[in-house]
């Protein structure tokens, strides 16, 4: 069982998006010793779900800003940068 700093650092986000995604339902309740939070190592395969939902979800806010004349030449489409993971 890892506590929830253990997990934040090796899914590099902060404790407190862990609580956050707990308070806003994305995440399970974690069980609790003592009444600290802890985590089943599956608990980084969520938050890498995630992690990548939120890529896609910052690549379409670009996506909907571009001003590009078509697809060939947007950097969004053609610049490994700004395309979002792939799973």
């Amino acid at each position: 069982m890892l506590t929830i700093g253990e997990v934040a650092a090796r899914a590099g986000v902060n404790p407190s998006h862990i609580r956050y995604y707990e308070d806003v339902g994305v995440l399970p309740e974690p069980e609790r010793v003592s009444g600290q939070r802890r985590y089943d190592e599956a608990i980084l395969q969520r938050l890498s779900v995630i992690a990548r939902a939120e890529a896609v979800r910052r690549w379409l806010e670009l996506a909907r800003e571009c001003t590009c004349p078509t697809v060939d030449v947007c950097g969004l489409f053609s610049d490994p940068a700004l395309i979002p993971p792939r799973a």
